[in-house]
């Protein structure tokens, strides 16, 4: 297993937070989504999923809510 993170530039809110952890938990591969304050892990199975795949995934439903990846 592999984790990605994310640090976003604000809070999560509920519906939010909600939303991302159902659609990236619905991914084939992926393990386990946990949602901090400023901060989104992906657990995921390398073998099933590539990181690359994951993180534009990931990046871009996170965006699509209003959020911006801090990197």
């Amino acid at each position: 297993m592999k984790i990605a993170t994310f640090h976003v530039n604000k809070a999560l809110c509920g519906d939010c937070s909600l939303a991302i952890k159902r659609f990236i938990e619905g991914i084939d591969g992926v393990d386990a989504v946990n949602l901090g304050n400023l901060a989104i892990t992906i657990r995921f199975d390398e073998l099933a999923i590539d990181e690359g795949i994951i993180r534009s995934i990931a990046k871009d439903n996170i965006e699509r809510l209003g959020y911006r990846i801090e990197e």
